[in-house]
């Protein structure tokens, strides 16, 4: 056997006898398969009986020919041979499969953002991955009973819970829900896939709703700006405020006060309240009144 150990050219099937003077077929197969788990072994003898045949077998032989049949052997090799390249693909196939599993539980179950698998005709969602899980507060149990009309802000569902998924809808930005009733703009992406069976899409979905926050709020500030830079009357200055802290804060009540500190007086500018055409209301004139301890320039009513 050391032959077969040391031997620098491929080695694709072992053919030996049953017993040898100084050396036995059947150590000779655990010599083997210590080595090479999948090489073909072919036991040959004139004596073997059936219940030796079975433990050859059984020890891992791939074959064993009687050698007064030895016509047998040439197909019993081609066989041989065929069933280990079948076996060493099989083998690959499923290492394949353990490198994709890997890979999935890399990319899917630890991605930080949070993904779903949902069917593609009905919305139901297939399999959600933990960080799915954290963001919205649902657990998995929870995630596979929804569809994606389940993850809407309702008033957003109403509208859309029957649109059919479209692939211009990707990388749209979507009013979502979490378990405990807080919403969120979650911009999602997603890619065709067959899953268990089914034509499904993977999801990613990224919270957007601080980023759009910011950019909602530069935006207003940056057109505050320009129109203060051209107003010529504080009842202009004054709408113009108004319209940006409804647009962020959306107000019911307003008040602009100006505090003049030659005259220790405050001064109204503009006094709001909301009526069900949302009129603007602003007084005639700026108007004193009584002195204050300060006066910040906005100041707010409770919202109703």
């Amino acid at each position: 056997m050391t032959g077969v150990q040391t031997c620098a050219l491929p080695i694709y099937l072992v053919l030996a006898d049953y017993k040898l003077p100084d050396f036995n077929g059947l150590d000779a197969l655990k010599l083997v398969r210590k080595k090479f788990p999948l090489l073909p072994f072919i036991l040959m003898s004139g004596t073997i009986g059936e219940q030796a045949a079975i433990e050859s077998l059984k020890a891992g032989a791939t074959d064993y020919i009687l050698k007064q049949k030895r016509d047998r052997l040439p197909s019993a090799v081609r066989r041989a041979v065929v069933e280990a390249g079948e076996r060493a693909r099989r083998q690959a196939a499923e290492e394949d499969l353990r490198r994709s599993e890997k890979q999935y539980r890399l990319l899917f179950q630890g991605n930080p953002h949070p993904m779903w698998v949902f069917d593609l005709e009905t919305l139901a969602i297939l399999e959600v991955n933990e960080a799915a899980t954290q963001h919205y507060g649902y657990s998995r149990d929870e995630f596979l009973r929804m569809t994606l009309a389940n993850l809407r802000a309702p008033e957003e569902a109403r509208h859309k819970s029957k649109t059919p998924v479209d692939i211009k809808a990707q990388g749209l930005v979507w009013r979502h829900r979490r378990k405990n009733g807080g919403e969120m703009d979650m911009e999602v992406i997603w890619s065709p896939l067959a899953f268990r069976g089914t034509l499904a899409a993977l999801t990613l979905a990224t919270d957007v709703t601080v980023r759009r926050r910011v950019t909602q709020r530069n935006s207003v500030f940056g057109n505050l700006s320009f129109h203060l830079s051209t107003v010529t009357t504080a009842a202009e200055a004054a709408r113009f405020i108004c319209e940006a802290a409804d647009e962020l804060f959306h107000w019911d009540d307003f008040a602009l006060d100006l505090y003049s500190a030659e005259r220790d007086e405050v001064i109204s500018l503009l006094t709001i309240r909301r009526s069900r055409a949302s009129a603007w209301k602003f007084p005639a004139r700026p108007s004193p009144r009584r002195p204050m301890r300060w006066c910040g320039g906005l100041s707010r009513a409770a919202r109703n």
